[in-house]
């Protein structure tokens, strides 16, 4: 049993200020827990740079505060862990129905699922983890993702190539090969038969045959016990498909860990699978190392195809850019944005409405914080959004953000002739179908309130 198994791993929420002690051990002098602290924060500097977490010491306490990454990191101990990675930082979502999903990242790839985001996440070599089991994207995932591409692939029969195949044929077709056929010409009974090589176009080519054995691969891990009832059941008759479908065995050959190429000939379908195959082929190694998603894009993506379902017509991440005026100084405009750019511009029942997502704690504090705190985080966002407005020439401007739950949460206020409403949306995306209609009342009776 290794040093990593004796120190817990550290788990936090997204927007989450946790307060974390030191484990007794990893404490050279218990009279100056400040300074072992102060250590500790050094010592992980450039982890929590990676998954954007702010770290100080206060009064013999650490405070962690996540922002909008989630992901896992190493972590160095000082005093007894000597400065080495011991355990690794989880983490999680802070919004969803987590206390009842045994496998939180498999919620987060539904979610991803029904938003149509890629879970991509970014990793970081120079950051070895001290566990892979749990802290890293499951292998399942990827598993799924390229049996899914790979019925794609073969359905449409878009993956052929040529090959150059060695044939006997009766007539000189091709590149035949005139020395070998003078040697049999001697024997009358091969004076018709000609040696030579043809390039065909087919599917059974090597790559293909590699991408079967990753294939059968990512099959047994479908098929493992560790592997959850639903994401194994989200494939099932893709499997049974694939079975009908792909030869029921491949020519054997050295297995290699090369990754698979794109060709600009290549159809979108392949590229798909390949990106599928190579994720799969590093997942092996690369989980080993930190990684991170920013929940927040997610979130972002999650609203929209909610919105998508109510309003009829919408401008996504619209970029309304800044011009600077000739004849004037810019010593301090050049500094401000080059553009303003609101999540969506919509239209519903006839009227513009300017709608942004934040993935921000607007329904929940986090530890410690006060009223004026959650006042000052909300500020910047109000004066953003009523600008938009007015570039837009529109009286309603609305933010969404997530709430814990399963309702959404509606508030709605006046700023001036400016509607401002906030709007809590829940990450239960099973329930994507009542929150759409929720939404559209919502739209419903502010608009009422124009006339």
């Amino acid at each position: 049993m290794g040093q990593d198994n004796q120190i817990a791993i550290i788990e936090l929420p997204t927007f989450t200020n946790k307060i974390y002690h030191l484990p007794k051990k990893m404490v050279a002098d218990h009279r100056y827990p400040n300074e072992a602290n102060d250590a500790f924060i050094k010592l992980n500097r450039k982890a929590f740079e990676f998954l954007n977490i702010e770290a100080y010491s206060q009064e013999g306490s650490l405070h962690l505060i996540s922002h909008n990454f989630v992901g896992t990191i190493p972590i160095r101990m000082p005093g007894g862990g000597r400065g080495k990675p011991v355990t690794d930082l989880v983490i999680k979502p802070r919004y969803g129905d987590l206390h009842e999903q045994a496998d939180w990242f498999e919620w987060m790839s539904g979610l991803a699922e029904f938003s149509k985001f890629k879970l991509d996440p970014e990793r970081k070599q120079q950051l070895k983890l001290t566990r892979t089991a749990g802290t890293s994207t499951p292998r399942y995932l990827l598993a799924r993702e390229l049996i899914n591409c790979f019925l794609v692939v073969v359905q449409k029969g878009h993956w052929n190539q040529f090959i150059n195949r060695k044939l006997l044929v009766g007539r000189p077709i091709g590149n035949v090969d005139w020395n070998e056929y003078a040697k049999r010409n001697s024997d009358p009974h091969q004076a018709l038969i000609f040696p030579t090589r043809i390039n065909t176009m087919t599917s059974n080519h090597v790559d293909f045959q590699r991408a079967m054995i990753l294939f059968m691969e990512a099959k047994s891990v479908i098929e493992d016990r560790g592997t959850p009832n639903s994401v194994r059941q989200s494939v099932h008759t893709i499997l049974l498909q694939l079975t009908k479908l792909l030869p029921a065995s491949t020519k054997s050959f050295v297995y290699k860990t090369d990754l698979f190429q794109t060709a600009p000939q290549d159809a979108q379908e392949v590229r798909r699978l390949k990106e599928a195959l190579n994720a799969f082929l590093l997942n092996k190694e690369e989980q080993k190392y930190a990684w991170r998603i920013d929940f927040s894009k997610l979130f972002e993506e999650y609203i929209q195809q909610l919105i998508s379902h109510v309003v009829a017509i919408s401008e996504n991440n619209k970029r309304i850019p800044r011009s600077l005026i000739p004849g004037y100084g810019h010593r301090v405009s050049r500094l401000t944005p080059q553009y303003l750019e609101p999540d969506l511009v919509a239209k519903f029942a006839g009227e513009k409405m300017i709608l942004d997502s934040k993935y921000k704690s607007y329904f929940y504090s986090r530890n410690k914080e006060t009223v004026q705190d959650q006042r000052q985080r909300t500020r910047s966002d109000i004066h953003q959004i009523i600008a938009y407005t007015s570039l837009e020439n529109s009286r309603i401007a609305i933010i969404l953000a997530p709430v814990e739950g399963t309702k959404v949460s509606e508030e709605l206020m006046c700023y001036g002739d400016i509607f401002v409403g906030i709007l809590g949306i829940p990450l239960q995306y099973k329930n994507a179908k009542l929150y759409v209609e929720v939404v559209r009342s919502y739209f419903r009776k502010i608009v009422s309130q124009l006339e």
